[in-house]
């Protein structure tokens, strides 16, 4: 794949460790799945893709999910990740990540989400956040 599907388009927010491990991800921001094709950078020895990115990608969902499901967005630290490897990813493969917002409370929040490939689930996970304060 070399061109980016429709309706994704780069998402702004970045940090110097996304820029360095994992390059530009894709957004559809009316739902907030993120969106990246794996590169060879992105692979393990055996040539599939690595759980650092999937673990990576996850934990993004789950965080930007929460933050944004209220109107005031809380700073979130994640606490706890737990993470299903459910199948492999290639070089090439066009991984989709959306997550659902299952509670946010006042000092800590849960999500889960799922990592998909054409579809096929490629890791589902959960995540417990930390809710440093809200704005």
């Amino acid at each position: 794949m070399t061109s980016i599907p429709t309706p994704f388009e780069p998402w702004e927010r970045t940090s110097p460790f996304l820029d360095a491990a994992i390059g530009p991800l894709q957004v559809v921001p009316d739902t907030l799945t993120f969106g990246i094709e794996v590169e060879e950078r992105h692979t393990n020895t055996r040539g599939g893709v690595h759980g650092g990115l999937l673990a990576t990608i996850a934990d993004l969902s789950l965080g930007h999910t929460m933050r944004r499901s209220v109107d005031a967005p809380p700073e979130l630290s994640t606490v706890s990740l737990s993470l299903d490897f459910v199948s492999a990813a290639r070089i090439g493969d066009w991984l989709e990540a959306s997550a659902e917002v299952l509670r946010l409370g006042p000092t800590t929040g849960f999500a889960r989400c799922i990592v998909t490939s054409e579809e096929r689930p490629v890791l589902r996970g959960s995540g417990v956040f930390a809710v440093a304060h809200r704005r």
